[in-house]
């Protein structure tokens, strides 16, 4: 669209522009820009008409109606909301009968399934008397990775301050984290350690777990857990795994919880948790509770930055617009979501051409877009907050792919769940479903399951995921599986906040699952910024990286990235026919890690499952895969025996380095040295070209050995490129001479007005 006037949807017959020799359009094409000429179609063809209007004076459900009745004198249709709240009773439904349709907002433009809820509903004392649907409000699931998810908990929004916007509260809780009102960079967290485990050989069957000693607080819960309003969140062994299970056992003799039933993951000296939904705790701004004998809601409504504050509507107007109490008084919005009884918000299945424009959808549990089959579906310059999960994109159920699916200029934060997921295109043939997310935000999601729960997930065929930016989550940012994706033009920070052997980016364990490019993307302060960092154990690898192709994954392009501030930057575990080329590290622990492959453990519970499945699953040998992934067919044709391990399991294969340039990083990191690796054994590969030591002493565990050049000075334009992210090189830096190629770091990122919270 031409910047500032709005997207047009008007169809031409055909357009000659002077100057562009030879251009022309056929029927229903589209043109949007000619040359730097940005050209603005308002025309229509003869005996065409502009589309109808239809304004959204009651219910969006009414609307529709009355769109669907303006479908049969127009040829389009354009929906377009009041600026004020639209309370979903019923999801909104859109299908094929809505084709051609638009649906604008306003600013003010709000829909939700929430329940406002108005200052004068509180109490002195923090409280909303009962009269609420307890079976709805309090429900809480046994969540966590490999479980699936069906609903996700009550939640409780405040708005006011800055960052501006709805915000969340937590569940009373133990141990206490501050209110994240958005301004910090990465989202809190605090734990308790597991002490030990009673029974130390009960594996995946293991139920429960001691507390540290020296601490009392679990004490006060002999009644939560009896009335089965105890419940933990924990990374009970791997710090990559985390799950959510009710307490039932609560022994003061023996400082012994225990789930009702095994955790499933197993436990482990050393894991974290904290415990949860307990009246008992409600002492720190930001928190909240149900009653669920009697219905009443208690909260202490967040007063600063710091959560300081103790009393339980403290006098806070005085802090930084987040004051929500002034002279005893409530005077901030709040706003109750309870669980929805649909699983979708607005749903659009098998229609096409639909359009969502300048919607802000904030306090759904349940998916606030569901795309399922259609064409040509755009969600653009949207808002989406506080729902279970923001976008999903799958096949319809009819088994009708969904095809030109866009998500352009939107922010997506606060999400239970993953902020968006897309699945499409043909893995037999091969075929891209035109999917693209453009210039959007993602952040501060899977915030109720903290694991595997990415800003975007791909799975398919060729998705473009291009210059969004993705920060403040404990876990992954793109978590993809399928081919052809192009992963370019993106900035990630403080992702994997907590998180180990994690990546910002993450596929693995499918031979199949190749041909993305991740290329010109900015990835920097992976680590938290927390002054008490996460623990790790001895049952997880403690690496953290920007990119991470892990378990046999393979045949990926990374090229041109930068890394700056992380403990690692890329790590390939036992993957073949990679390259890896114009990437620049700058302080990192390792730059780049390969490893080959272990003893080969086929089975669960923690082998490689499913490797040799996926591989015979799609037509590797067949002409269209022999042709795209020629190495494919002729390294794993004779494999037919899921027992033995893939040929040359033991060798990464086809690995290409090609100019890479590290500046001041630390070696190996303490997690490598614990196994007897170094920088340049077996298992990791120093890199192929350019090495920097500012200091003229290689004081660093790198080898500039064979095919790598010790350079004085790599060239930054900026004294200090890590402060002002601006990493570009001056003309005659060493690098170019070896090769290297400018990274576009201009274009890294979204445009100005979608970077918002950054």
């Amino acid at each position: 669209f031409c910047p500032p006037e709005p997207k047009l949807h008007h169809r031409i017959q055909s357009l000659t522009v002077e100057g562009a020799e030879g251009f022309e359009m056929g029927p229903g094409r589209r043109i949007l820009w000619v040359g730097a000429v940005c050209v603005a179609i308002r025309a229509v063809a003869a005996g065409d008409a502009p589309c109808g209007v239809v304004s959204a004076t009651d219910t969006l459900a009414a609307a529709q109606v009355q769109a669907r009745a303006m479908l049969t004198k127009f040829p389009c249709v354009e929906v377009h909301l009041e600026p004020r709240t639209y309370t979903m009773t019923a999801p909104l439904a859109l299908t094929a009968a809505d084709g051609n349709t638009a649906w604008i907002g306003a600013p003010g433009t709000e829909i939700t399934a929430g329940v406002d809820v108005p200052p004068s509903a509180w109490t002195p004392s923090g409280s909303i008397p009962g009269a609420f649907d307890l079976p709805s409000l309090n429900f809480i699931n046994r969540t966590g990775f490999g479980i699936p998810t069906s609903s996700t908990q009550l939640a409780l929004l405040v708005r006011g301050g800055s960052p501006t916007g709805w915000k969340p509260m937590h569940l009373a809780r133990w141990p206490n984290v501050p209110f994240d009102n958005g301004a910090a960079a990465a989202p809190p967290f605090n734990w308790s350690l597991i002490e030990a485990v009673p029974n130390a050989s009960c594996g995946v069957e293991c139920k429960g777990f001691t507390w540290e000693k020296g601490t009392d607080r679990p004490l006060r819960w002999a009644n939560a857990a009896a009335e089965g309003r105890l419940f933990v969140h924990g990374f009970f062994k791997y710090m990559w795994r985390d799950t959510v299970t009710s307490i039932t056992v609560l022994n003061p003799a023996t400082r012994l919880m225990e789930a009702p039933s095994p955790i499933g993951v197993g436990v482990t000296p050393g894991g974290v948790w904290f415990a949860y939904n307990l009246h008992e705790e409600l002492d720190t701004p930001g928190e909240f509770v149900l009653n669920r004998t009697d219905g009443t809601l208690s909260a202490i409504l967040p007063t600063n930055n710091d959560g300081g504050a103790t009393a339980a509507l403290p006098d806070s107007a005085a802090h930084d617009g987040w004051g929500c109490v002034e002279n005893g008084a409530v005077v901030c919005t709040t706003r109750l979501v309870p669980m929805w009884a649909a699983s979708s918000l607005i749903t659009i299945t098998d229609a096409h051409n639909i359009t969502l424009r300048s919607l802000a959808i904030s306090g759904a549990a349940a998916v606030a877009i569901d795309v399922q089959g259609g064409s040509n579906i755009s969600v653009e310059q949207c808002t989406i907050d506080n729902v279970q999960t923001g976008m999903l994109v799958d096949d319809s159920p009819s088994g009708a792919s969904a095809s030109d699916v866009s998500l352009l200029g939107t922010e997506i934060g606060y999400t239970a769940l993953q902020a968006s997921t897309f699945t499409g295109g043909n893995r037999t043939d091969l075929v891209k479903p035109g999917f693209l997310v453009e210039n959007c935000h993602f952040h501060n999601f899977g915030r109720f399951v903290y694991t595997y729960q990415p800003g975007v997930g791909l799975s398919g065929v060729g998705t473009t995921v291009r210059k969004n930016l993705f920060r403040s989550s404990y876990h992954v940012a793109i978590l993809y599986s399928g081919n052809d994706h192009l992963i370019e033009l993106n900035e990630f920070h403080h992702v994997v906040s907590i998180t180990f052997d994690s990546g910002a980016i993450y596929a693995g364990r499918d031979l199949t699952s190749r041909g993305t490019v991740i290329r010109h993307n900015l990835f920097h302060h992976l680590d938290s910024d927390s002054p008490t960092p996460s623990p790790c154990n001895a049952a997880t690898s403690c690496i953290r990286q920007a990119v991470y192709i892990d378990d046999y994954e393979s045949g990926v392009n990374i090229t041109g990235n930068i890394f700056y501030k992380m403990m690692n930057g890329f790590f390939s575990n036992k993957g073949s026919n990679f390259f890896f080329g114009n990437n620049l590290f700058v302080e990192v622990g390792i730059a780049v890690r390969q490893s080959g492959a272990d003893t080969w453990r086929p089975g669960p519970p923690d082998g490689v499952q499913g490797i040799f499945q996926k591989l015979h699953s799609v037509p590797y040998t067949g002409e269209i895969w022999a042709e795209r992934y020629p190495e494919l067919s002729s390294r794993y044709g004779g494999w037919v025996e899921a027992a033995s391990p893939p040929p040359d399991s033991a060798t990464p294969l086809g690995n290409v380095y090609g100019v890479n340039a590290v500046v001041n990083a630390t070696g190996p990191t303490t997690w490598e040295e614990q196994h007897g690796w170094t920088i340049n054994a077996r298992g990791t590969f120093s890199l192929e070209k350019a090495y920097y030591d500012p200091t003229g002493a290689d004081t660093h565990r790198f080898d500039v050995g064979k095919d790598n050049v010790a350079l004085a000075h790599p060239g930054f334009a900026s004294s200090d490129p890590g402060g002002s992210l601006n990493f570009s090189l001056l003309p005659d830096s060493p690098l170019f001479a070896l090769g290297w190629v400018a990274i576009p770091e201009g274009d890294i990122g979204p445009d100005a007005t979608v970077r918002r919270n950054n």
